[in-house]
């Protein structure tokens, strides 16, 4: 979708292909709506399979090593999202963000499962599942707002006519 959006404008695409980038936003949040839903619904018929052993040992440890990963790879996207005003990026960083969050879940409810609560990972997963909905809902009604041509905020562009009011030689906005 980022490829897609960066090429120029054409003879049949005046203004480009930067929606593109919304589109892909919009889809990629319905799969992770899709996902998480998903998730609700197979935490809600499963039950624990974590057992005190080294397998549950390792398992800590992995999420562990997932929650610093994910931390740097939602500052990084954030970080260059913000820069390049991309919308893909943006919600790659929500995504890495809910990640860092839902990988200490899962390590908290496998150490639960291992010390005898194992109602513990259900749970966890069931929440995960909602945190995952919420991320995907809100980087689809991004990608819609930019493909509907969404107006922005009323408060900011009363400052920006107010600034440009301020401008010497401007009679009116």
């Amino acid at each position: 979708g980022w490829r897609w959006a960066s090429r120029p404008r054409d003879e049949d695409h005046h203004y480009g292909h930067g929606n593109a980038e919304a589109l892909t936003a919009v889809g990629v949040g319905l799969v992770v709506v899709a996902a998480g839903v998903g998730l609700v619904w197979t935490a809600t018929h499963g039950d624990s399979t974590v057992a005190a052993d080294a397998l549950g040992a390792a398992a800590v440890g992995v999420e562990g090593l997932s929650v610093l990963v994910k931390i740097g790879l939602a500052r990084v996207t954030k970080r260059r999202g913000s820069e390049l005003d991309s919308p893909i990026l943006i919600a790659l960083s929500r995504d890495n963000a809910a990640d860092v969050l839902t990988s200490a879940l899962v390590m908290v409810a496998i150490i639960g499962a291992i010390f005898g609560l194992r109602w513990l990972e259900p749970v966890a997963a069931a929440i995960i599942g909602a945190i995952i909905v919420w991320h995907g809902l809100r980087s689809a009604h991004e990608g819609l707002g930019v493909l509907m041509d969404r107006a922005p905020d009323h408060a900011l562009t009363a400052e920006v006519a107010k600034i440009a009011e301020g401008v010497a030689g401007v009679c009116s906005v």
